[in-house]
């Protein structure tokens, strides 16, 4: 029987200095003692201001002022991920294990034509397979690929390392794709925010995606998406302990609750009378730029644009839908709750309720199927997030049994559960 294969993508806190790639090889030989083959994901190593850094990197273009031209920006954005490839591979090669690099578009990942936030197209995984073969550990480059037109680098968006995980996970036929970041688990919201904030074993790709996408960062929702539409099972992991972690699978979620999430700068607009675009439209318009289409409790839908790229990646995208000219309101924060399906209402109500008692005032209210959320002046999403968790502790559970370190606080560089100001 052949070896089962796992994709374990590290993120740039996990590469950034000698001794956290050291951890990164301490995972892998408990893998390979296991008997599993395995292929890496690598980030870009560090954060702003650390030498290779894509942040640093891009800001060598961005410091000379004026647009920049999205083949640049991607040429330059793929670069910090080679250089942190490149050091994973000879890293893996000195403690024994033969390695080697390839970029996203070596390891078959092939994209549609837009540069800065591609979507990948075809997948053809034969050197990455043949690479396994050989005995070596492919060391991919993650969040990158290339145009199946052009053959020229793109990128798959800001924490687009995560969807290279599961993409590399398809390509050679893993069993799952293990997330290494900086926290142990996916909690019910940001135990920075909500100390004691329960741990989850399991989550659906549901939830977990309704959490990511509004703001719980520790898993990006292109991934999750991904996973989802090819049923490969995710581990959040922690790169700094060996706890199981959190497992995104096709599940039923457990709990009423399922977690707590917040965009810290969001603008909203509404989408003007029967001009509302096709579902596909709005589903590439979030694919490419992140801008999130939301249907309102009260009134028309919306649309989101969270702080970062969005605004810049958009424009184009919505003269094309014919939304150009769009009123946005602006000092913003969107807390969502995620929900059981049957459950929603009846926890609508009751945050609703609670926000009203400690005298928050939503300037606007949506929901979907298993999600409600609330737009508040920025300044008022600590207290509302706290608010609504104490309120609706009872659909909570406790922590599953996980063991949570120091407290409850999970070992981390920065919180991942919200947008950094």
């Amino acid at each position: 029987m052949p070896a089962a294969i796992l994709s374990m993508k590290f993120g740039g806190t996990s590469v950034a200095t000698p001794e956290r790639r050291q951890l990164v090889v301490e995972h892998v030989r408990r893998e390979r003692e296991a008997g599993r083959q395995v292929a890496l994901v690598i980030s870009a190593m560090g954060r702003r201001g650390d030498p290779y850094a894509t942040d640093t990197l891009l800001d060598l273009l961005r410091g000379q002022g004026g647009p920049l031209d999205p083949r640049t920006y991607a040429f330059m954005f793929v670069t910090g991920e080679m250089i942190s490839a490149a050091v994973m591979a000879h890293t893996l090669e000195l403690a024994g294990f033969p390695a080697a690099c390839l970029t996203g578009g070596l390891a078959g990942i092939r994209t549609d034509e837009v540069h800065m936030s591609a979507v990948p197209l075809h997948l053809d995984g034969a050197l990455l397979r043949e690479t396994l073969a050989g005995g070596r550990i492919p060391v991919v480059c993650g969040g990158q690929g290339v145009s199946q037109v052009r053959g020229e680098f793109t990128t798959l968006g800001r924490g687009g390392s995560d969807t290279s995980g599961v993409l590399v996970g398809l390509l050679a036929g893993a069993q799952r794709a293990d997330i290494y970041t900086d926290v142990e688990y996916l909690c019910a919201a940001d135990p920075r925010v909500i100390p004691g904030a329960p741990a989850r074993e399991r989550i659906s790709y549901a939830a977990a995606l309704e959490l990511a996408r509004f703001g719980a960062k520790v898993v990006h929702p292109g991934a999750v998406r991904l996973a989802a539409d090819h049923n490969l099972p995710l581990r959040v992991r922690s790169t700094f302990s060996n706890h199981p972690g959190t497992l995104i699978a096709g599940t039923e979620d457990s709990c009423p609750l399922v977690g707590l999430a917040v965009l810290l700068e969001v603008r909203l607009a509404a989408l003007p009378a029967g001009q509302r675009p096709p579902d596909e439209v709005l589903a590439a318009l979030e694919q490419h730029t992140g801008m999130l289409a939301l249907g309102c409790a009260d009134g028309p839908d919306m649309l989101a644009a969270p702080a970062g790229d969005t605004a810049a990646l958009a424009g184009p995208e919505l003269a094309r839908a014919g939304l150009e000219n769009l009123r946005w309101l602006e000092g913003l924060s969107l807390v969502s709750l995620v929900t059981r399906p049957d459950c929603r209402a009846e926890i609508e109500a009751r945050a609703a309720a609670a926000l009203e008692r400690a005298g928050l005032q939503a300037a606007w209210r949506g929901r979907s199927e298993r999600r409600i959320s609330f737009a508040l002046p920025a300044g008022c999403w600590k207290p509302a997030a706290a608010a609504l968790y104490q309120a609706l502790a009872a659909y909570l559970p406790p922590n599953e049994g996980l063991p949570l370190p120091d407290g409850g606080a999970p070992h981390r560089d920065k919180s991942p559960y919200m947008e950094a100001k």
